[in-house]
Protein backbone atom coordinates (compact mmCIF):
# COMPACT_ATOMS: atom_id res chain seq x y z
CA UNK A 1 0.00 0.00 0.00
CA UNK A 2 2.88 2.23 0.44
CA UNK A 3 3.10 2.62 -3.49
CA UNK A 4 -0.28 3.15 -4.17
CA UNK A 5 -2.43 6.58 -3.81
CA UNK A 6 -5.73 7.48 -3.34
CA UNK A 7 -8.02 9.33 -5.85
CA UNK A 8 -10.99 10.97 -4.25
CA UNK A 9 -14.77 10.60 -5.98
CA UNK A 10 -16.16 13.77 -4.41
CA UNK A 11 -14.13 17.57 -4.59
CA UNK A 12 -12.12 17.88 -1.17
CA UNK A 13 -14.37 20.85 -0.74
CA UNK A 14 -17.64 18.74 -0.55
CA UNK A 15 -15.89 16.46 1.49
CA UNK A 16 -14.96 18.64 3.66
CA UNK A 17 -18.65 20.07 3.99
CA UNK A 18 -19.79 16.84 4.88
CA UNK A 19 -17.29 16.11 7.73
CA UNK A 20 -19.30 16.61 11.53
CA UNK A 21 -17.56 19.61 13.25
CA UNK A 22 -16.28 17.18 15.43
CA UNK A 23 -14.38 14.78 13.14
CA UNK A 24 -10.55 14.14 13.84
CA UNK A 25 -8.11 16.86 12.91
CA UNK A 26 -6.24 14.34 10.69
CA UNK A 27 -9.11 13.42 9.04
CA UNK A 28 -8.74 17.50 7.94
CA UNK A 29 -4.88 17.16 7.14
CA UNK A 30 -4.91 14.21 5.60
CA UNK A 31 -7.51 15.67 2.67
CA UNK A 32 -5.82 18.42 2.15
CA UNK A 33 -2.83 16.32 1.25
CA UNK A 34 -4.16 13.54 -0.77
CA UNK A 35 -2.94 13.95 -4.33
CA UNK A 36 -3.05 11.06 -7.12
CA UNK A 37 0.14 11.83 -8.15
CA UNK A 38 1.99 10.75 -5.12
CA UNK A 39 2.42 7.60 -3.00
CA UNK A 40 1.29 7.02 0.29
CA UNK A 41 4.81 7.02 1.01
CA UNK A 42 5.59 10.18 -0.40
CA UNK A 43 2.40 12.28 1.43
CA UNK A 44 3.37 10.76 4.77
CA UNK A 45 7.22 11.76 4.25
CA UNK A 46 6.51 15.29 3.36
CA UNK A 47 3.92 15.67 5.82
CA UNK A 48 5.18 14.34 8.86
CA UNK A 49 2.41 11.77 9.06
CA UNK A 50 2.67 7.77 9.73
CA UNK A 51 1.81 5.41 7.46
CA UNK A 52 -0.40 4.21 10.10
CA UNK A 53 -2.36 7.86 9.67
CA UNK A 54 -2.52 7.55 6.61
CA UNK A 55 -4.68 4.00 5.75
CA UNK A 56 -6.61 5.32 8.73
CA UNK A 57 -7.77 7.87 7.06
CA UNK A 58 -7.99 6.28 3.93
CA UNK A 59 -9.74 3.07 4.99
CA UNK A 60 -12.60 5.91 6.44
CA UNK A 61 -12.78 7.41 2.87
CA UNK A 62 -12.88 3.96 1.33
CA UNK A 63 -15.37 2.63 3.73
CA UNK A 64 -17.86 6.12 3.16
CA UNK A 65 -17.24 5.99 -1.22
CA UNK A 66 -15.77 8.91 -1.12
CA UNK A 67 -12.37 7.55 -2.83
CA UNK A 68 -10.46 4.48 -4.29
CA UNK A 69 -7.19 3.68 -4.05
CA UNK A 70 -5.02 3.57 -7.39
CA UNK A 71 -1.90 3.98 -8.69
CA UNK A 72 -0.34 7.04 -8.57
CA UNK A 73 -0.74 9.33 -11.89
CA UNK A 74 1.88 9.71 -14.19
CA UNK A 75 2.81 11.40 -17.49
CA UNK A 76 2.53 7.77 -18.98
CA UNK A 77 -0.29 6.71 -17.57
CA UNK A 78 -2.86 6.01 -19.75
CA UNK A 79 -7.34 6.39 -18.57
CA UNK A 80 -10.27 5.55 -20.32
CA UNK A 81 -13.64 7.34 -19.05
CA UNK A 82 -16.93 6.00 -20.35
CA UNK A 83 -20.08 8.05 -20.57
CA UNK A 84 -21.41 5.69 -17.58
CA UNK A 85 -18.96 7.50 -14.91
CA UNK A 86 -21.09 9.58 -13.02
CA UNK A 87 -19.73 13.43 -12.67
CA UNK A 88 -17.74 14.55 -9.89
CA UNK A 89 -19.76 17.09 -7.23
Amino acid sequence: MPNQSFLLLKSKNKILELLPNDSTPLLKICLEIISPMRTFEQMCVENGLTLHEMVKTVKHLIFWDLGKLIYPITSSSVFVLTPQVDKID
